[in-house]
């Protein structure tokens, strides 16, 4: 994960790339990880010295009997399945799994901003996650079984049907937004930038206006700031040339003192 943040740099949360505002791994981001990690170890430590049962469970110092079943397992996808051999696949499965997600994303985009189906979706795995640790931490009895079950399926069915399925409706419904507005200038649709402009254009939600008008105000000041500098600058030139213009009477009779009033008008006329 380090090596992957040092070569991509700071990501983008609109999902635009671009080099103009990219900020190296180390050293900011190395120092601002590092406090994070060492709050995590001094409240770990905490825990681990001083307070060591307090997040434990009084029935850890009871003797397991090798011959009985726990009658709590604390695996919600294990304990889904009847079958031991095909528990522990799924629970392992359920971890190796999320390695499949920058596969099965087919998306365009590689943020979430404009693809409101996907963001739906994101929310109803994250509900699905929390609702399975809950379940795991109730005994192995109906109505808890069959919620684990329903869970189980929608947890792997994210990965390898609901991540891919919306991602190709979304880009279809993209390709479709060109059809219809007739824009067929698509030979750079596979870049980001152009993919994210076209889901922006399909999705026309409120966040992206205001994201939209915020730009435009940012860029409002460097546009003035560069317009009063130019016209200062003409002013400053004008007021050179006129200062000059009324000078030059006064630097001829400083040239020669024995040219006369008139002369001096004649030289300068």
């Amino acid at each position: 994960m380090l090596n992957v943040q040092s070569k991509c740099y700071a990501g983008n949360p609109l999902g635009i790339s671009g080099n103009y505002d990219r900020l190296p791994f180390a050293p900011y981001f190395v120092f601002k990880d590092l406090i994070t990690i060492f709050i995590f170890i001094i409240i770990l430590s905490i825990l681990v010295f001083f307070m060591p049962n307090a997040l434990g469970d009084s029935e850890n110092y009871v003797m397991a009997n090798p011959m009985q079943t726990p009658p709590a397992i604390v695996y919600a996808i294990l304990r889904s399945i009847p079958n031991k051999l095909l528990g522990v696949i799924a629970m392992l499965s359920a971890i190796l799994i999320l390695l499949a997600m920058p596969f099965a994303d087919l998306g365009r985009s590689r943020g979430l901003q404009f693809r409101p189906l996907s963001k739906i979706a994101f929310f109803i795995f994250i509900a699905n996650f929390l609702i399975l640790m809950v379940l795991g931490a109730k005994h192995v009895e109906s109505p808890y079984i069959e919620f684990g079950q329903i869970s189980t399926v929608l947890y792997f069915a994210h990965f390898l049907i609901i991540v891919p399925f919306f991602s190709i409706l979304e880009n279809s419904l993209v390709e479709l937004e060109l059809l219809v507005n007739g824009n067929r200038s698509s030979s750079n649709y596979s870049s980001h930038s152009n993919s994210v402009t076209l889901l922006a254009s399909c999705f026309r939600t409120p966040k992206f206006n205001l994201i939209k008008s915020r730009c435009f105000h940012a860029c409002m000041p460097l546009l003035a700031t560069k317009k009063e500098l130019e016209s200062d600058l003409n002013k400053v030139n004008q007021e050179i040339r006129h200062h000059d213009a009324a000078a030059q009477p006064l630097y001829t009779r400083q040239a020669d003192p024995s040219c006369s009033e008139e002369e001096a008008k004649m030289i300068d006329g």
